[in-house]
């Protein structure tokens, strides 16, 4: 990768992620046809600018200098990234998910749901976008690499489909 290819590597990045991460959020409202109130007007600024913040974080933190190279430690970093961001949303939708059986206050469930449809979303695009990235570097991703990458973003965006589910099982008043 050049020199100026290098120089805006996080520009590209963020730029992509927020693609995807729209491309995703469209996805869900066509397959939900906008029902919920997950798929507010007002709450997607809102959604895109934590996304901005979120993608910075995660790609100054574990991305940066590892996508450029592909040595297996720079890539054991990454794979254990996104393996604690999606058991990060797969244990944290359990709570909400009680509320179904007053379990949990449906009140609190549904701001819950809100902010995993939101980060299962944003955390499927980000690893996307650093699958992108390693494929455009050219680097091939066996074995473990390759699924741990694949299967997050499955689970990421299942997060959010199954948030979705589950908010129109609470019983809401």
């Amino acid at each position: 990768m050049g020199g100026e290819q290098t120089k805006f590597a996080g520009l590209y990045f963020l730029l992509l992620s927020v693609i995807f991460a729209t491309a995703f959020y469209y996805s869900l409202d066509l397959v939900f046809h906008g029902e919920t109130p997950f798929f507010s007007i007002t709450l997607f600024p809102i959604f895109i600018i934590v996304h901005i913040l979120l993608t910075i974080i995660i790609y100054g933190i574990s991305f940066k200098n590892h996508l450029l190279v592909s040595d297996p430690l720079s890539l054991l970093r990454i794979r254990t990234t996104i393996f604690i961001l999606v058991c990060a949303l797969i244990v944290s939708v359990i709570f909400p998910a009680t509320g179904i059986f007053g379990l949990y206050p449906v009140s609190m469930a549904i701001i819950h749901l809100l902010i995993l449809f939101y980060a299962g979303i944003s955390f499927g695009a980000v690893i996307l976008t650093g699958l992108f990235f390693l494929w455009r570097n050219g680097t091939v991703l066996i074995g473990p690499n390759k699924y741990i990458f694949i299967i997050g973003i499955i689970l990421s965006i299942g997060i959010s489909y199954a948030t979705l589910y589950i908010f129109g099982q609470l019983p809401i008043n």
